[in-house]
């Protein structure tokens, strides 16, 4: 064998086309959808922050952004309206409601800093 540099060529390679990547986002959606709910209801989130933070990367690199921007407003919106409307008393004032979403925007402020 001679001392040449030898070149690997590689022939007809066709990498994934985004049909191929859909179901990998659509599992993202759900996975981000799933644990903004946990979040938002002080429960143990099933995926780490970590991976979380991924897969909302991934979903905004690949030009679905809008996507994640409504999956976080339909679950806060739920949320907040779950805790105006409590299955205690019917409708509450604004300030408990105000002091409670301060207290647990706090509370949501030092999970995702620490």
């Amino acid at each position: 064998m001679e001392g040449g540099k030898r070149q690997l060529v590689v022939r007809n390679f066709k990498g994934p086309t985004k049909e191929d990547l859909n179901p990998y986002y659509e599992k993202c959606q759900k996975e981000v959808e799933d644990a903004t709910k946990q979040i938002l209801r002080d429960q143990r989130c099933d995926l780490p922050l970590e991976i979380l933070y991924r897969n909302v990367e991934d979903l905004v690199r690949n030009d679905r952004g809008e996507q994640v921007l409504s999956i976080l407003e339909k679950n806060m919106k739920e949320y907040l309206e779950e805790i105006a409307v409590g299955p205690r008393n019917g409708a509450r004032s604004g300030q408990p409601i105000l002091a409670e979403v301060v207290e647990k925007w706090t509370r949501w402020q030092n999970v995702t800093v620490s």
